[in-house]
């Protein structure tokens, strides 16, 4: 399948391509020096050790290598994550555990992305809930009107769909009924999975060496979604 690059005038941009064209990378490096692989995003929650290096803080694993076993919030709480899944195999799933290893078959996975579930269509025990999974109180604000990254699944098509869109909330307050919302748009776009990943100034896409869409250039950061990710400039 050839990945596509598609935008709407609201300022949505989505890069589509098949299961066995996704993967990731860590980068641990700013946006503008990421510039030896395109049709990409941003990836998931990371933060910077005292050395200065950026790592992980939620569950993360590409290509079969583990680089966070543990949820993002599990040590303030015990609280699980939700976790977008690529199976060897080419099925896709998102789960909600505190470890890496609690994800169904474990042994067959070959990507795990932590983040924030937004819709699961195929698992009717699915619940928007950001609060049962830590992102409560001083971390609510990865919820906050911001610009966002999306990584989905289609199960019709059998597509990964990476998507950005500006400044917009994860559900809109009950007191500004009239805006538009990541969990409506979600919808919209026909996503059976979803789940939102970092953002705000760290939301960024390249696609077809070009950066469609450009957070903050200088913002470090530790990993990035796309596909074909082996090709060079």
């Amino acid at each position: 399948m050839t990945v596509t690059y598609d935008f709407t005038k609201n300022g949505t941009k989505e890069l589509t391509g098949s299961v066995a064209e996704f993967g990731g990378q860590v980068v641990d490096k700013k946006i503008w020096d990421i510039i030896d692989v395109t049709n990409c995003v941003n990836g998931t929650f990371f933060w910077i050790d005292n050395k200065g290096n950026t790592y992980s803080t939620s569950i993360l694993m590409f290509d079969g290598i583990l680089y966070q076993n543990v949820a993002n919030h599990y040590w303030r709480g015990e609280y699980p994550q939700d976790v977008f899944v690529v199976y060897k195999n080419g099925a896709v799933s998102m789960q909600r555990v505190q470890f890496a290893h609690e994800i169904i078959d474990f042994d067959n996975v070959r990507h795990l992305i932590g983040g924030v579930g937004l819709i699961n269509k195929l698992d009717p025990t699915f619940k928007y809930d950001p609060s049962a999974c830590g992102f409560f109180a001083k971390f609510a604000d990865v919820l906050r009107k911001a610009n966002k990254t999306v990584v989905a699944y289609k199960q019709s098509t059998g597509e990964i769909c990476l998507m950005v869109r500006p400044s917009i909330w994860h559900k809109r307050p009950w007191t500004r009924p009239w805006e538009y919302d990541l969990l409506q748009l979600v919808k919209d776009l026909g996503y059976d999975i979803a789940l939102s990943v970092d953002g705000g100034g760290s939301t960024f896409m390249d696609a077809f060496w070009k950066y469609v869409f450009q957070g903050e250039a200088s913002r470090r950061i530790h990993n990035i979604l796309g596909f074909n990710l082996g090709g060079k400039r």
